[in-house]
C-alpha cells in the first residue's frame, strides 16, 4: 500500500510502522476521511473491505462502505477475504 504523506502531515512515523496493523488501520480511516480517490484506489479497495470492521470512522462515512459492501455484486467480489478483528 502506498502512502501518501500529506495524509499524515500531522504525525509523526517511521517508515517501519508502515506495515503494522495499527498504523494500517489508522490510515485506512484517514484515506476514508480525508483523502482522495486516488488514495483510495492506492489503499485498495480489498484493504478497505478487510479493515472496515476494525476502523473508527464518522457515522456517514461508515454507513457509505457498508453499504457499498453489503451490495450483491460487491459481496461476491470479497467474500473470500478474511476480516480483520476489531481490536488491534
Amino acid at each position: 500500500m502506498k502512502i501518501n504523506k500529506e495524509l499524515i502531515w500531522d504525525y509523526e512515523f517511521e517508515p517501519n510502522n508502515f506495515n503494522s496493523a495499527g498504523f494500517k488501520k489508522w490510515y485506512i480511516a484517514r484515506v476514508l476521511t480525508k483523502g482522495t480517490i486516488k488514495d483510495i484506489k492506492e489503499v485498495g479497495l480489498e484493504t478497505i473491505y478487510k479493515y472496515l470492521p476494525a476502523i473508527t470512522l464518522p457515522l456517514q462515512i461508515r454507513e457509505f462502505w457498508e453499504w457499498y459492501f453489503s451490495t450483491q455484486e460487491v459481496q461476491k467480489r470479497y467474500e473470500h477475504i478474511n476480516r480483520e478483528p476489531e481490536s488491534y
